[in-house]
């Protein structure tokens, strides 16, 4: 069975003449009248009782009739809904995020594309830098919200916006309650910092920082999630220097100071594939300039 098959049967059921009803679907009538005869073969009934004089529906025809036309209708919609997928103004998009990302980028575009494309599904997974540039050139991600600054063969970029740090401590600890810091006070502290695989990037930029004022801290503690590393300090168990953005998450044992020794504010990149960006993704890269990032 054929769409054209359907748009044949609508059409004859609406006019019940072979002539107007050929004219309607663009066709001569023989071949018309050829497509309904094979119709009712396929189906295996008479879909209408023919005279020289009239046409009308059989009872098995008007039974197809309101399904035939929901088919219609259906297929109709999924021929628009694909032709909105490739414009990139509906489906479902799955971004992968930098933790810290959650707290600012994402709300955001979510409200952006939200307004400006109903229809676009946006999905966000937390993951890491090293793990987004993986699923991108994989294609099990459309795009990635990370930190990045080298360059990735094969991806493509555009900057967000740029973000400073501070650093996390203990509540309970002296230096919570100054104005700021500076890495020279956080030396004989336990550093909780990610491992140098997991954020090659910020590895190099902090332990850089330490070593441009000749300090090495006393005691590092490695592991490979933001949420551990704030946990920890929530423990007490050390201070960590994060983006600025996790000040907003508010956790009941941890303050954010801001660090005297300022580290170069990191820019955070909205990545995807170069050789083939999703069409929502072209979307999403036109948008960014428009977006003001409420913070």
């Amino acid at each position: 069975m054929e769409f054209k098959d359907l748009q044949c049967f609508v059409a004859l059921v609406e006019e019940l003449n072979f002539t107007r009803a050929a004219a309607r679907a663009h066709m001569a009538q023989p071949p018309f009248s050829a497509r309904i005869k094979r119709l009712e073969g396929e189906i295996g009934v008479r879909l209408f009782d023919r005279t020289n004089k009239s046409v009308c529906l059989t009872d098995a025809g008007a039974t197809f009739d309101p399904l035939a036309r929901e088919l219609l209708s259906a297929a109709k919609s999924a021929m628009e809904m694909a032709r909105q997928v490739e414009q990139g103004v509906a489906g479902r998009v799955l971004l992968g995020a930098i933790y810290s990302s959650v707290y600012r980028a994402i709300p955001d575009i979510v409200k952006v594309m939200g307004m400006q494309y109903p229809a676009v599904e946006l999905h966000v997974e937390e993951m890491s830098i090293e793990a987004q540039i993986v699923a991108i050139r994989k294609r099990t991600i459309d795009g990635g919200i990370l930190r990045l600054m080298r360059r990735e063969p094969g991806i493509e970029t555009i900057p967000l916006f740029s973000e400073d740090y501070v650093v996390a401590i203990n509540n309970q600890e002296a230096l919570a309650a100054r104005a700021s810091v500076s890495l020279a006070d956080l030396a004989d502290r336990t550093l909780i910092a990610f491992e140098s695989s997991y954020s090659p990037e910020y590895d190099s930029m902090v332990f850089s920082a330490f070593a441009a004022e000749r300090l090495v801290p006393s005691q590092v503690r490695r592991v490979r999630s933001m949420h551990m590393i704030l946990g920890l300090v929530s423990a007490g168990i050390g201070v960590s220097i994060v983006p600025a953005s996790l000040a907003e998450i508010g956790l009941k044992h941890v303050t954010y100071v801001p660090l005297k020794n300022r580290l170069p504010p990191q820019d955070i990149r909205l990545a995807w594939l170069a050789s083939s960006p999703p069409p929502i993704i072209k979307r999403l890269v036109n948008i960014v300039p428009s977006i003001r990032w409420n913070w």
